[in-house]
């Protein structure tokens, strides 16, 4: 038997209701945020990743840009006997300096993180 916490419930209510706000959009263009130098991000999902910690907002923000598909099929810089390319250099850069200005940590830890 799980027990949820009120702040699970709520964050649980708020991502439903964006889901179905995008639902109901469908055809009209998103507004989109410019994340870092290259990288465009839709607004509702940028809102959508978690804050609590940095690991957290990281990982939520690289599934936005990358997609799960290239997540799992990509390594940070490419294993050559796995045949695992890159993650695409500038947008990897792009999540890596907005979340050290969003969280204000070094480029070390959001490293370690992805």
């Amino acid at each position: 038997m799980k027990i949820r916490s009120k702040k699970y419930s709520a964050v649980k209510g708020k991502y439903k209701a964006l889901k179905r706000q995008v639902k109901s959009e469908e055809g009209i263009e998103y507004d989109l945020i410019k994340n870092g130098n290259s990288t465009l991000v839709e607004k509702h999902k940028l809102n959508m990743c978690r804050l609590s910690y940095v690991s957290k907002f990281v990982s939520d923000l690289l599934d936005v840009v990358f997609g799960r598909d290239m997540l799992a099929n990509s390594s940070m810089k490419g294993i050559k006997g796995a045949s695992k390319p890159p993650l695409p250099g500038n947008k990897l850069n792009d999540v890596m300096s907005y979340t050290c200005e969003k969280f204000s940590v070094d480029g070390g830890t959001v490293r370690a993180t992805v």
